[in-house]
């Protein structure tokens, strides 16, 4: 079976929580343009030399790398950390309200041959946090609304491991 991953962390979580900082990490060598992990998922920059640069805790803001720099990110859905050894790049630490705003339907994203559109939305249970509806082009629909997940196929309920991977005949989509 084909393993389809698309990269939409941000989307699914950093919509419902609006008062955390988003990584984003942009380099010329990313087909996305973007790699982003949800707010609040810890990480850690270090120089050449091996130096702590920033981590989640100790920088907000846009940072640029124009040497060689190794960042290990910390997901929450896989146990192993994830590596990348980043040069010419930048590395965002924003607060999510920058980045969503509630009731419009965002432009769609395309990857591996997919699109997907998303819809973010205020919680009237949960004053602050936001709700995300992400319909994707081959009939998957993914929900997060107050707190509660939901993935279906063309109306079929589908199985979600760690909150975030989400398994179907067609693969898996992050």
């Amino acid at each position: 079976m084909r393993i389809l991953i698309i990269t939409l962390f941000i989307s699914i979580l950093g919509s419902a929580q609006a008062q955390r900082n988003y990584l984003a990490i942009y380099t010329d060598a990313s087909e996305f343009g973007a790699i982003m992990f949800p707010p609040g998922t810890p990480f850690e920059l270090y120089d050449w030399d091996n130096n702590l640069v920033l981590n989640q805790d100790s920088f907000e803001g846009i940072f640029a790398i124009d040497d060689p720099h190794t960042l290990y990110v910390f997901p929450s859905w896989k146990e192993e950390k994830e590596v990348f050894k980043l040069e010419n790049a930048r590395i965002e630490v924003l607060p999510t309200k920058n980045y969503h705003k509630s009731g419009i339907k965002h432009t769609p994203i395309s990857s591996h041959g997919i699109t997907v559109t998303k819809s973010v939305t205020d919680s009237a249970v949960n004053p602050g946090e936001k709700n995300v509806k992400l319909e994707f082009s081959n009939g998957i629909l993914f929900t997060y609304t107050d707190g509660d997940v939901e993935a279906t196929l063309n109306g079929k309920i589908l199985e979600i491991e760690n909150k975030y991977l989400v398994y179907s005949q067609l693969g898996v989509t992050k």
